[in-house]
């Protein structure tokens, strides 16, 4: 067994990401839960993870362990989940929002089976977001083994917040047949290089208040953020001004319409 990644690491709008691609495409996030039954590891889409926590903004808790076969289940870990991944290059990478820091994970190109376990998602909710002062509020260990694909699975639930991340990966529509088309949920934001990328999020600066930059980005949130009851509303666009004291806006759709970038 090893481990590439061992620390903290960093998220922002509560998701950090797996990436494979060569070219820095990735699947939005309606794409890489659509049909899974968990919605803590989006892995709908081939050679891409969405890693959900429960932090919106600061470090949290994350070790990488690749091993040669299923390790056993660690008690302590509060929620479980699992899913199949294989790589579409040699190049997979553990990644932070919009490519501001990326670990190798050095996975040969293999099916695997993964398994995202998570500790204090609802503190780390609650918290929202972390400053260096703060003690750790939630932690997260992702393990890769050899394996044949086989359908997600919620091992462990025991979190508030983990709870409506599967209820709303379950509303949304199963993917749809392989195409060589666009995917039709993506939508363009930043690769590592700073070019148009899919999956992340936009940057616009010096719109908001004392000068604060402005990102906007489609992401599901909490029915209570919104004043709406997840039946109605699950994937809202937040415009969260930078840094703290500037202010936040929600718009949110209906389930049924796809997530996409404010106007």
């Amino acid at each position: 067994m090893r481990r590439p990644v061992v620390g903290e690491v960093h998220v922002s709008y509560s998701q950090i990401y797996v990436e494979s691609d060569p070219d820095g495409t990735n699947p939005g996030l309606g794409e890489a839960f659509a049909g899974q039954s968990g919605g803590l590891c989006g892995a709908a889409v081939p050679g891409a993870m969405w890693l959900v926590t429960g932090l919106h903004t600061g470090s949290v808790g994350f070790t990488v362990e690749v091993h040669d076969e299923a390790p056993p289940l660690t008690p302590g870990w509060e929620d479980v989940v699992e899913v199949s991944f294989r790589p579409v290059s040699e190049g997979t990478s553990l990644v932070q929002w919009a490519g501001e820091a990326a670990w190798d994970l050095e996975l040969p190109v293999t099916d695997y089976r993964v398994r995202y376990s998570a500790r204090g998602m609802d503190q780390g909710r609650d918290l929202d977001t972390r400053t260096a002062k703060e003690p750790r509020a939630d932690s997260y260990l992702l393990q890769f083994w050899p394996a044949p694909p086989g359908p997600d699975q919620v091992i462990r639930q025991t979190s508030e917040i983990a709870a409506y991340w599967h209820e709303a990966a379950r509303g949304l529509p199963s993917p749809p047949a392989p195409s060589s088309g666009p995917r039709p949920n993506a939508w363009p934001a930043r690769r590592r290089n700073g070019t148009p990328r899919i999956g992340a999020c936009t940057t616009n600066g010096g719109n908001g208040a004392g000068g604060c930059r402005t990102r906007r980005c489609a992401v599901p949130v909490p029915a209570t953020s919104s004043g709406s009851s997840p039946s109605t509303a699950t994937w809202c666009t937040r415009s969260a001004h930078r840094p703290q004291g500037c202010s936040t806006r929600w718009r949110c759709c209906p389930r049924d319409e796809p997530a996409r970038p404010p106007v």
